[in-house]
């Protein structure tokens, strides 16, 4: 069997490995417990710094590619396909409102998302081929 990965999730899956390894490493030889708190309680100085570092660096790669769908859900959602637009099939009045909705944010937060995607976002030349953002 073939297997098949997704390129433009190696620098998350990357960031995740970053964690694992500096949560690891953060317990200065010991082991991982069952509880997170008692992890965090056993983490050298140093340890808890670099984890934070490692965890927001998965944050950033997060919300990289959030950007990235919020921009093809805004795209799809357009208001000129009215009840055929992504958002409104899904049960929302806009592209916002879902992303929200799914995120567990606020609107305001998935509006900035969506600019993010749209500014971001690759175009299209006259020839038909993908330009770079």
């Amino acid at each position: 069997m073939v297997e098949v990965t997704v390129t433009h999730l190696e620098p998350l899956v990357e960031a995740v490995a970053g964690v694992d390894a500096g949560w690891l490493s953060a317990l200065g030889g010991g082991f991982p417990s069952a509880v997170v708190d008692d992890d965090v309680e056993a983490m050298t100085d140093a340890g808890l710094l670099a984890v934070n570092e490692a965890l927001a660096c998965v944050g950033r790669r997060v919300q990289a590619l959030q950007a990235r769908i919020a921009h093809g859900i805004s795209r799809r959602s357009a208001r000129e396909l009215g009840a055929d637009g992504l958002a409104r099939k899904a049960g929302f009045r806009s592209p916002e409102k879902l992303i929200a909705a799914t995120t567990g944010g606020h609107v305001g937060d998935a509006k900035k998302l969506v600019q993010v995607g749209d500014a971001t976002a690759g175009r299209m030349t006259f020839s038909g081929e993908r330009a770079p953002a």
